[in-house]
């Protein structure tokens, strides 16, 4: 089983010609790492929505303190992906120019699914610019903490536009018929939704399953909420993968997609940023499958969740 490292033994990993790259957030969790690469670290770019949170905001320019004058701070705007990989690419050309970094470090924790994504594919792109890199991911002690019970506990909420991620267009034939593979989060409210909004004959509901899970009561719940998606959605098919392991998760989804063969594949990554890169790993080791984003409506900003301590760490070049 993988295990998390303690955030604060990070630092005898780091060196001054490694390049780190965050996102603020309304949560705390956008602090646990970046407090660990101050002074450390080369240079740093810190990505922030400025359509969203006033909290994103003020978070954004904290992290920007952090890091001095060796950071590059970009907002982005979720209202408008096109532009925001236009502006991601930018950033990474001009960054990248300045030398060819020892490492990239990612800390996944607190992106949007869409924007880790982007920047995930491009780096890829570019990977001969730089020899390691490196994703970090903070899990959350608590979700949803000022709401006690567990039947009721929510991160987002709704959905106001659904697309496909820059980078993962997939190939789909109409002559095939058509296999969503949803990793299910806390919000089967928003997956029945996505669901509804798009026509596919076969689906693949994804939870975190037993020993897999960032903690034992995220887990319940997952378990709790896919269970009846899957009474919901009798024909559909279970999938049980990792939520702490992406190259594991990377697997898993390849034999479900192995499965059907004769099926356009389309990935809804709805759970944490670890999963979020092992349906990335899929996509990018078989450019045909397509990955899709579901923009939230509405996040539970004053609950959302408190950090763990601990940290998950991989290699991924």
């Amino acid at each position: 089983m993988t295990q998390p490292i303690r955030i604060d033994s990070l630092p005898v990993t780091l060196s001054n010609s490694d390049l780190f790259i965050c996102s603020s957030s309304f949560e705390e969790r956008c602090f646990k790492i970046a407090r660990v690469f101050k002074g450390l670290q080369h240079f740093s770019i810190i990505f922030y929505s400025e359509n969203e949170y006033q909290k994103i905001i003020e978070n954004s320019l904290e992290l920007e303190k952090l890091f001095a004058d060796r950071n590059a701070r970009v907002g982005l705007n979720t209202d408008l992906p096109f532009e925001n990989g236009v502006k991601i690419n930018s950033i990474l050309d001009e960054v990248l120019s300045k030398g060819i970094y020892e490492r990239i470090f990612i800390d996944t924790t607190t992106f949007t699914h869409e924007t880790l994504l982007v920047i995930f594919r491009l780096l890829l792109f570019k990977k001969d610019k730089f020899k390691e890199l490196h994703i970090l991911y903070v899990g959350a002690e608590k979700y949803s903490t000022n709401e006690p019970e567990a039947s009721k506990k929510w991160l987002s909420a709704g959905i106001s536009s659904i697309r496909t991620v820059l980078g993962y267009p997939g190939v789909s034939s109409p002559a095939r018929e058509n296999h969503l593979i949803v990793l299910c989060g806390f919000e089967s409210e928003r997956t029945k939704s996505l669901i509804e909004s798009l026509q596919f004959e076969t689906i693949s509901l994804a939870f975190g399953g037993e020993g897999k899970s960032i903690a034992q009561s995220h887990q319940e719940i997952n378990y709790t909420r896919h269970s009846r998606l899957m009474d919901y959605y009798q024909n559909a098919n279970k999938l049980d993968i990792s939520l702490i392991d992406p190259f594991e998760t990377k697997k898993e989804i390849d034999a479900q997609i192995a499965k059907f063969p004769t099926h356009n594949a389309v990935i809804a990554p709805m759970n944490n940023k670890l999963s979020t890169i092992g349906a990335a790993l899929v996509s990018i080791d078989n450019p045909k499958v397509q990955i899709i984003y579901a923009k939230p409506i509405e996040y539970n900003v004053l609950g959302y969740s408190t950090p763990q301590a601990d940290c998950y760490h991989y290699r991924i070049i």
